[in-house]
């Protein structure tokens, strides 16, 4: 009798779940490679507040072009940040989130040449928000073939 023939048992090399905690600087080489993020901070009502932004990793610090903006504003009045950023494969997605402090300039810091990334959002970026990060985590999850396909037609339960 084959594995794939024991009760219970059927796939079980292809169902397990796995979460692996990432080491700091693979966090890093991460972060360094994304370009798309989301910034959770505190807008002006003291309402939390999700953006998605484009970024760039400059000598240790995460820097966003940006207009003076509302995101802008938030952060020069409450400067903690939390940031998301994630990838991956159909069997190995990742995920790295940034704690850290805010801080807005004008475009004109020796770092802003290198923030010149696209951004997705039109207009002028007449300032840099440089990210310090203070406390960087990620996860990497293996996901089984099965957890893709199994309950596809149902609806998630609580």
């Amino acid at each position: 009798m084959s594995h794939h023939d024991r009760p219970g048992e059927e796939h079980a090399a292809d169902t397990s779940h796995r979460v692996e905690q990432l080491q700091t600087d693979e966090c890093w080489r991460l972060l360094q490679g994304a370009s798309l993020a989301r910034l959770a901070l505190l807008d002006a009502d003291g309402a939390p507040e999700i953006y998605p932004i484009n970024i760039q990793v400059v000598h240790g610090a995460v820097l966003i072009r940006s207009s003076y903006d509302a995101k802008a504003r938030a952060l020069a009045a409450h400067p903690r940040f939390a940031l998301e950023t994630d990838g991956g494969t159909l069997r190995v997605r990742w995920s790295v989130i940034a704690h850290g402090t805010a801080e807005v300039t004008a475009n004109d810091i020796d770092d802003a040449p290198a923030a010149g990334g696209g951004s997705w959002y039109p207009g002028e970026k007449s300032h840099v928000i440089r990210l310090t990060v203070e406390d960087l985590t990620g996860k990497r999850f293996l996901v089984p073939v099965t957890a893709r396909t199994e309950g596809a037609d149902q609806a998630p339960s609580s």
